[in-house]
Formats: C-alpha cells, sequence, structure tokens
C-alpha cells in the first residue's frame, strides 16, 4: 500500500460520514422528540417507530431549541473535534524537540480549547483562544496548500455559497431548478480553478504580542458587546435572521458546510475530480434540506449568514444562553481580533510597537462602534484588512504570485459577501491595470493572466447580482451623480470622516507624502480604493452621505498605509500615543457600553438607538406578563422576538409604528383593546402627561439618551399606585 491510500481510504470514509450525518441533522430533531416518547412509552422499538413516524407527519413551521438539541450539538462539537484531530494526524510532519510541548503547556492548550466550546462569556472564549495562540505557536511554522487543495478550497466556497444555500430554487419550474443547479456546479468547478494557485502561509511564534492583542480585544470589546439590542440599523433584524438559522436548522446546515471543509482539508490531492463529486453530493442533499431559505436569499448574499451563524452554533454551551447578545455577537467579536491580528503581524518584527498599533486600530471611533455588533460589514472588513495590508504585494506581483498570495484568498473571498463591495472590486481591477501599463511590454505580454484575475474576482459578486435583480427585493444604488458637484455633499463627508476616523485621515496623508517614492503603485491603488467607495456613496441618497456603516470600507485602504508608514518611522510611539488618546476622545460609546445615540449619521437619523428594552421587557413580564401591550411611538419595526425569547416569555402583544404622539397611542390602544402601553420617546417630550386618553404613567425608561414610557390601563392598574 503506497503512502496516499491511508489517505484516500480516510478521505472516502469521512466523507460517507459526512453525507450520513447531515441526512440524519435534516431529521435529528424528530428522531430525539420520537426517542423522548417511546421512554415514556416503555421504551420499546415499535413505540419508537411509531412516535417517529407521527412526529415527521406532524412536521411543524418552526422547531423549538430543547434538550434534544442541545445534545445533538454537543454531538456535532465532539465529531468536529475529532475530525480536527484527525486531519491534524494526518497532515503534521514529525515535530522537532524544540516543538514539543510540556505536560504544563498541553494542560493549557486544551484548557483553551474547552474554555472557547464551553464557557458562557464571550471575553473567557477569547482568553482562550490566546492560551492556544500562546501554546500552539511556539515557533514560526508554514502552511502549505497545493494548486488542487486549493481548488478544492474555492469549489467548497462556491458551493457553500451557491448550493448550500439554494439559490437555484428561485425559479418557478422544477426542471429550470435542475438545470439551474447543474449549470451551478459546472460553473463552480470551472470558477475554481481560476484563482487557485499553490499557497504558503507563514505563521509567525506567538511568543507574547499576539494573545496580548486577543486578550486586549476581550478587554475592549466583551464590555459593549453586552449591551442591548439596538433600534433602527437593522442589528435585530440580523440577529433574527441568525435565530431563524440556528433554531430551524441546527446542525443540519452545519454539517454539511463541515463535510465540505472535511472533503477540501483531508484525503489524497492527486484526485480532484472525485473530490469534487464528494463534495457537490454533500453540497447538494445539504441544499435539498433548505429550499424555504429562499424568500429572504436574495437580499444579501447568504456566505455572510453562514459565517455569522457558524460561531454561534460552536461557542453556545446551553440553549439558554443562546440568546445572550454577548454570544450572538461573538461572530462581529471575533472578526475585530482578526484585523487586529492581521495588523500586528503587518508589523510583526517590532513586538511592542506592533501591539500598540493594533490596539490604536482597534479603538478607531468607527470600529469601536460596528466592532461588536452583529453587522454584515464586520466580517467583510476583516477581509479587506488582510487585503489591504497585502497590497504590495498584490500590486507588484505578477498574476501568477497573486493567485497564491494570503491578501488574494482575502480578497476573493469577500467578493462572496457584500454588494456594496463594487468600488473596491473596480478599484484593485483599475490599479492592477495602471500598473501593468507602467511596466510596459512584459506585462502586456501577460493579459491572459491578468484576465483571469479579474474574471475571478467578480465573477462571484456578478452571479449574486444576477439572483438578486431576478427577485422583486431588488434595491438598486440610485446614481444621483450630480451631487458629486454640491459642496455641501462634499462638506457632510469630510465632517463625517472626522468624527468617525479621527486621526487616521491625517495619519493617512502624512503616510503617503513619506511614502510617495517607494510605494507608489501601492499608494495609487489604496487612494483609488478611498476615492472610488467615497464617490460610490455620495452617488447615494444624499440622506444617507456620510453614514458610518458606508464609511467603514474606507478603513482598511488608511490603515494599511498608516501601518506601511510607521514601520519605517523611528519616532513612532509618540505619534501612536496622540492616536489613541485622539481615539478615546472620539470615542462613541457611554460607559454603560452602550453607544452614542444616532451616532454616525451627519444627516439622516436612521442610525443605531439603543432603548433600556432588557430594564423595560423585565419589568414588564414581571408585573404585567399576562395583559395585552402595545408597543409603538418608534416609527421602525423592531424584532422584539430577540428578548421573548431570551426570557422565555410570550405575551400578547400589537406592535404599531404609526402613532407618533402620546395622543395618537392612546387611541390606538382603546382600540386594540391593549391595557399597557410602551411608548418609545424619539424627540423631546417634556413634561411627560401622567394620563393619556384613560392611560395612566407608572414607569419611564431611560438609557443614556433614550427613553422608554410604559403607561397602564387606569382600570388594571396597582392597588398601590391608585
Amino acid at each position: 500500500m503506497n503512502k496516499a491510500e491511508p489517505s484516500r481510504i480516510v478521505s472516502v470514509i469521512l466523507a460517507l460520514g459526512a453525507a450520513l450525518l447531515m441526512a440524519f441533522g435534516l431529521r435529528y430533531e424528530f428522531v430525539g422528540e420520537a426517542l423522548v416518547t417511546a421512554m415514556r412509552e416503555g421504551a420499546t422499538v415499535p413505540s419508537f417507530l411509531h412516535a417517529f413516524q407521527a412526529r415527521v407527519q406532524a412536521v411543524p413551521a418552526a422547531y423549538a431549541y430543547d434538550r434534544m438539541d442541545a445534545l445533538m450539538l454537543m454531538v456535532v462539537r465532539a465529531c468536529v473535534l475529532l475530525w480536527t484531530l484527525l486531519v491534524v494526524a494526518l497532515l503534521r510532519r514529525r515535530p522537532s524537540a524544540e516543538a514539543m510541548l510540556t505536560p504544563r503547556q498541553r494542560l493549557l492548550l486544551w484548557g483553551g480549547v474547552l474554555l472557547i466550546l464551553l464557557a458562557p462569556w464571550i471575553w473567557l472564549k477569547l482568553l482562550g483562544l490566546a492560551l492556544i495562540l500562546r501554546c500552539g505557536l511556539r515557533r514560526e511554522r508554514e502552511l502549505k496548500l497545493s494548486a488542487d487543495r486549493m481548488r478544492m478550497v474555492w469549489y467548497a466556497v462556491f458551493l457553500a455559497a451557491y448550493v448550500c444555500a439554494p439559490y437555484w430554487v428561485f425559479p418557478d419550474t422544477r426542471w429550470i431548478q435542475l438545470l439551474v443547479l447543474a449549470a451551478l456546479l459546472v460553473l463552480g468547478w470551472w470558477w475554481a480553478a481560476l484563482p487557485a494557485r499553490a499557497l504558503c502561509v507563514r505563521i509567525p511564534a506567538a511568543h507574547w504580542g499576539l494573545p496580548l492583542v486577543v486578550l486586549l480585544v476581550a478587554a475592549f470589546h466583551a464590555w459593549p458587546a453586552g449591551a442591548g439590542v439596538a433600534w433602527m440599523g437593522d442589528e435585530d433584524y440580523h440577529m433574527m435572521q441568525m435565530a431563524y438559522l440556528c433554531e430551524n436548522m441546527p446542525p443540519a446546515w452545519m454539517v454539511t458546510l463541515w463535510g465540505l471543509a472535511m472533503l477540501v482539508t483531508s484525503g489524497a490531492v492527486r484526485a480532484p475530480v472525485r473530490h469534487a463529486s464528494w463534495m457537490a453530493t454533500v453540497a447538494v442533499l445539504g441544499g435539498l434540506g433548505y429550499p424555504h431559505l429562499s424568500g429572504s436569499l436574495a437580499r444579501y448574499p447568504y456566505l455572510l449568514r453562514w459565517v455569522e451563524a457558524a460561531p454561534v452554533q460552536l461557542l453556545h454551551p446551553f440553549p439558554t444562553l443562546f440568546y445572550d447578545e454577548a454570544i450572538i455577537r461573538s461572530a462581529s467579536v471575533f472578526c475585530s481580533a482578526g484585523l487586529a491580528a492581521a495588523v500586528y503581524l503587518a508589523m510583526r518584527p517590532q513586538r511592542l510597537r506592533a501591539a500598540v498599533v493594533a490596539v490604536a486600530a482597534l479603538t478607531i471611533p468607527i470600529l469601536q462602534f460596528y466592532g461588536s455588533l452583529v453587522c454584515l460589514e464586520t466580517p467583510v472588513l476583516t477581509l479587506l484588512g488582510i487585503a489591504a495590508l497585502r497590497a504590495s504585494a498584490l500590486m507588484q506581483d505578477d498574476s501568477k504570485r497573486v493567485r497564491g498570495d494570503l491578501g488574494w484568498l482575502a480578497l476573493v473571498l469577500a467578493g462572496f459577501t457584500k454588494e456594496t463591495l463594487l468600488p473596491v472590486l473596480a478599484a484593485f481591477v483599475a490599479g492592477r491595470a495602471w500598473v501593468c501599463l507602467r511596466k510596459g511590454r512584459r506585462w502586456r505580454e501577460g493579459w491572459t493572466g491578468e484576465l483571469r484575475l479579474v474574471v475571478a474576482l467578480c465573477l462571484p459578486m456578478a452571479l449574486y447580482l444576477i439572483f438578486r435583480t431576478s427577485e422583486a427585493v431588488f434595491r438598486g444604488h440610485p446614481g444621483f451623480w450630480h451631487q458629486w458637484f454640491h459642496p455641501a455633499v462634499w462638506s457632510v463627508l469630510f465632517g463625517s470622516l472626522w468624527e468617525q476616523l479621527g486621526c487616521l485621515g491625517l495619519l493617512a496623508i502624512a503616510g503617503t507624502v513619506a511614502l510617495r517614492r517607494e510605494h507608489t503603485n501601492v499608494l495609487v491603488w489604496l487612494w483609488g480604493w478611498v476615492a472610488a467607495v467615497a464617490l460610490f456613496t455620495m452617488g447615494d441618497v444624499a440622506a444617507y452621505v456620510g453614514y458610518s456603516r458606508y464609511n467603514l470600507f474606507l478603513v482598511p485602504p488608511l490603515l494599511a498605509i498608516v501601518v506601511l508608514w510607521l514601520v519605517r518611522l523611528r519616532c513612532a510611539h509618540w505619534l501612536v500615543a496622540l492616536w489613541l488618546v485622539g481615539n478615546f476622545m472620539l470615542s462613541p460609546l457611554l460607559s454603560s457600553g452602550a453607544r452614542r445615540t444616532s451616532w454616525g449619521t451627519p444627516v439622516a437619523q436612521v442610525a443605531e438607538r439603543f432603548y433600556p428594552y432588557p430594564e423595560a421587557l423585565d419589568w414588564l413580564k414581571t408585573n404585567r406578563g399576562g395583559d395585552r401591550i402595545l408597543f409603538t411611538g418608534s416609527g421602525y419595526p423592531y424584532y422584539f422576538d430577540f428578548y421573548f425569547s431570551q426570557m422565555q416569555w410570550r405575551p400578547d402583544y400589537v406592535a404599531d409604528q404609526e402613532a407618533i404622539t402620546l395622543e395618537a397611542a392612546g387611541v390606538i390602544a382603546k382600540e386594540t383593546e391593549c391595557s399597557v402601553i410602551l411608548y418609545h420617546v424619539l424627540d423631546d417630550v417634556s413634561p411627560i402627561p401622567p394620563e393619556v386618553a384613560g392611560y395612566q404613567l407608572i414607569r419611564i425608561f431611560t438609557r443614556a439618551e433614550c427613553t422608554l414610557i410604559a403607561y397602564i390601563k387606569q382600570d388594571s392598574l396597582f392597588p398601590e399606585a391608585q
């Protein structure tokens, strides 16, 4: 038996196991409930089969998250852990004496793994990550993936984005759906060869710098991550989307994606066609299990849903903690840690300075605000940060070497995530074209390689836009390009940049002046990136110019310029100290962990507000849990289901956004027969009337600048309040 044969056998076993686990996961909740029923009836095989058949026939619209779900989730975690150990055993080389762990270090390493999997608080999970980095990376290592293996990686990403998330169910006719599915499988296999090339990444020794950065992320972001869920800004919507995934499809979709990862990282690399067939089979089976997702597929690229929901599934230890704000925001916190780590590694030879600069980057006002919120842009920001920090290689290397760079991998992955990245992709293409023209004839002869880069980068985004425009929910860019010539629009934009980025823009300008001769190509791309994003956002509705979520994409190129400059600057410590002071002076965070009201919107009031929902709803549950409640005054919908699930409370309520005055709220409460009114104060209401249309003021809840007012119908008041 040759050396590759055992790994091929293991690959087949793992592939079959992935398919079986996925098929079992699609109906595991039925099996769990049938087992419980059978045990109550005598624990016989016929009773189990009868209960299972009855459960399958009574398929509910939504599945509850119960103890059996928790048990199955632990089983999946154990499988993931065993698979990881098996892959490491297959791929690792014989360790040297220097690389061997002492018993104490091994204990700390496994302690970190247990903290990540079982700790109920996000800061303990980050502490576990720091322990793993400190003990697991004691010396510099190299991660090498062959071109065939990288093609498997890209094919798995494509299948997860467009097959596991069933975009192919959009057509109404079944045969057209199958045709689209077949076309996606073939297109994905053809496309996966375009960005693929052998990858070699050097993983530096962790020592103390990288764990320190992770601990600082824990200290800084774990505090605001536990603040209340924002009203407006869509955080509550995205949280409920994640909850929908994790409640209605635990661990079925996770096993599907895990199966794709297994097939990429295990087995022989000399059989790409056989691996591709296994991956396509797993992806199709997974996609067949999720046809009901199609209603929310077109709004956002669905690869982000997997990225956000996977940490929640793997990291929350018990079902009762699933609706904890910090746990469900864990993806954003870990992405912030990833961005800080990328900055640290870019300055790695200077460890102390690298750690301080990473902290300074983490405390940029706009990153303080969004670094621990459920925001689709946070994972994208980490990928773009890695790409921007690798700008020198992406701009100056030839197309073959670019496809083997870590920054290229991050940039292509970003193309799967957000349609608003179009200006960034366009800036990269334009930057490469400009460099080609400067290099002359030798580069012009490699136009096929450049065309390959363009297609590999832009095809995933184009495919998503095709699916999106086929749906009625399509919301395109308005294209108000005439606003480029309005001085008032430019004034709003520059004012917002100072509030949201602090000194970062000034440092980037100073760095550009210092680096203009040595890094011309890099600076052209990065400033072209800034210009493309700024002009694109200025063409949107005037009310959204300067909106902080749009300006997030300006951070990576400016930060890359600053890092490139600070690496070469001798007296950088004073400059970084001033940068840190400026960031904290402009901080949008309050002492409670909440953010400033309507921060980051210089024109339209569409940004997040942090109302005291936990306190108000807890009081209502304790004192008026059986009453019919009217939630009103907001003028914008809010998904209270997050807190209802957290409190295990399902009140009878009416949500009405039309009543913008207290008088109108009282009228609507009478019409809907509600005995409690919870009114959002959007503007200054002073003095607050003690009585409104037969409802009497009973409680005022205030957090920072956001206030909720509770009115109770007079005939249902507490005796002590009468």
